[in-house]
């Protein structure tokens, strides 16, 4: 059984992060930075870029 990778695309940087959140939302557990890069593919500094916008906003 082949698993698909969560797409994180979005036409604005916004939808982007909308996204991810949707990616991090869906999981049961915790998950780190690491394994959003494996289950993401995008690179480490985008994703934490990307985690410290959510987390100024307030929304992580």
């Amino acid at each position: 059984m082949q698993t698909e990778t969560p797409q994180v695309q979005g036409d604005t940087p916004t939808l982007r992060l909308f996204a991810l959140l949707e990616v991090i939302a869906q999981k049961d557990e915790f998950i780190s930075l690491q394994g959003l890069v494996e289950e993401t593919g995008l690179p480490k500094p985008t994703l934490h870029r990307m985690l410290q916008q959510l987390e100024a906003a307030g929304i992580i």
